[in-house]
């Protein structure tokens, strides 16, 4: 169970998670990762806190004394904060289609690769720049059928475990999708499925917003930053407006990560995003929270004006 567990948690925020139980004065427990993170390496140089574990780079067994818990923690998150680079989550597209692509002759060859498993994963294709005409709840609301088109061809595509009120694409949105076939029948006919893995704001950056957030995260650690890094994170006045008043026309949402700039426009860096919400929380009227797939935010119209040069963030990226 303690693994399962500790998977979904890895998988949810994309971190490496060590998850413990403790009885009887032991502690045992289940570790997974991602890969940019040597789940087995990080064990070893915290050895000394362990009474024993084996595994390997991805997934691993501990056993420590209970009162070595809060050492081993303190010890595991120095080592992965010494690394020079953090772990992301990421999804490798075999390869790009063309909406004409995407049909039943692909789907059939396809699965002459089957079977599939942990040593030959099924292959996961993308086609870039659809427009999102049409978004219609099945299963009970608990999944998604997306109609999308390109060049004139519309594709349907279905998101499973996407319940609407968690999904916030809407119609006329440019994505990029990536996908897997599942072939089947209807009504006795063949039917090709395109089971959608991911969806992103059409040509953002991935590396850009993953860059960004890590960098924000070291901001708020206290980390040293090069001057162009703080550049990167550092919203001008104009910027700053920009967001104040997205935020005012729309006090309380909840978006994912990635759509954040796209809502506010403006073509803000995510970096900048992430900085500016942060200074209008440090003046008191925005709350937000993360639960690692979405953010929610509230926001509540200042009373008076506030001088942002007593802002302690924005202090920190001068």
């Amino acid at each position: 169970v303690l693994g399962i567990v500790a998977a979904r948690l890895c998988r949810r925020f994309g971190r490496p998670v060590v998850v413990l139980s403790s009885t009887g004065g032991v502690a045992k427990g289940s570790a997974r990762s991602l890969e940019g993170f040597d789940m087995f390496a990080a064990l070893t140089a915290c050895s000394g806190h362990l009474e024993q574990f084996g595994g390997h780079t991805l997934a691993a067994g501990v056993t420590l004394a209970s009162e070595q818990v809060a050492a081993f923690r303190q010890a595991i998150n120095a080592y992965a904060r010494s690394l020079p680079t953090r772990p992301v989550p990421t999804l490798t597209v075999d390869c790009r289609l063309s909406p004409m692509g995407a049909g039943e002759s692909t789907a059939k060859a396809v699965q002459t690769l089957q079977p599939y498993g942990c040593d030959n994963p099924a292959p996961v294709f993308a086609i870039m720049r659809l427009e999102l005409l049409s978004v219609r709840p099945v299963s009970g609301g608990r999944s998604q059928r997306l109609t999308l088109k390109r060049d004139e061809q519309v594709l349907t595509a279905l998101l499973f475990t996407a319940p609407a009120e968690r999904f916030f694409y809407r119609p006329g949105d440019l994505v990029d999708v990536a996908f897997d076939f599942r072939l089947g029948f209807y009504r006795d006919r063949p039917s090709v499925t395109l089971a959608v893995q991911a969806i992103r704001p059409s040509e953002q950056s991935e590396a850009e917003l993953i860059s960004d957030g890590l960098l924000f995260e070291r901001l708020l650690e206290g980390d040293e930053l090069s001057p162009d890094e703080k550049a990167r994170l550092r919203p001008d006045r104009d910027e700053l407006a920009v967001v104040f008043r997205f935020l005012r026309a729309n006090p309380a949402f909840t978006l994912p990560p990635e759509l954040l700039p796209v809502r506010l426009g403006g073509g803000l860096p995510f970096g900048r995003v992430l900085t500016a919400l942060a200074v209008l929380e440090e003046f008191g009227c925005l709350t937000r929270a993360y639960d690692g797939d979405f953010f929610t935010l509230r926001f509540t119209p200042p009373t008076g004006k506030f001088d942002l040069t007593t802002s302690a963030l924005l202090r920190a990226l001068a």
